[in-house]
């Protein structure tokens, strides 16, 4: 996967650490700047499908201060929501 961050370019290397379909799929980073784990669920909503997202994200990142960490953590989660956002926006426009 490759995005923008407020560094520059980055890429991680993902892979599925479980999928229990139609239910659950767990993605984790492998390789890269952020290390993070998504687990997705997905669910019956009564005609429709919610989808939710939970995610970790370990924030020992080499070269930022203590004190910084709480602005990267806030960056991180920025990023995971306009990442969710697009994917559900996505989802939206598929043939019913």
């Amino acid at each position: 996967m490759e995005r923008e961050l407020p560094s520059g370019r980055a890429e991680n290397r993902l892979e599925v650490v479980s999928a229990i379909a139609p239910e659950e799929v767990v993605i984790r980073a492998s390789e890269g700047p952020t290390p993070f784990t998504y687990r997705y669920r997905l669910s019956d909503a009564g005609g429709g499908t919610d989808l939710s997202l939970a995610a970790e994200v370990e924030l020992e990142l080499e070269g930022v201060p203590r004190l910084l960490e709480p602005l990267a953590g806030r960056a991180v989660r920025r990023g995971v929501e306009e990442n969710f956002s697009t994917l559900k926006s996505l989802l939206e426009r598929l043939p019913a």
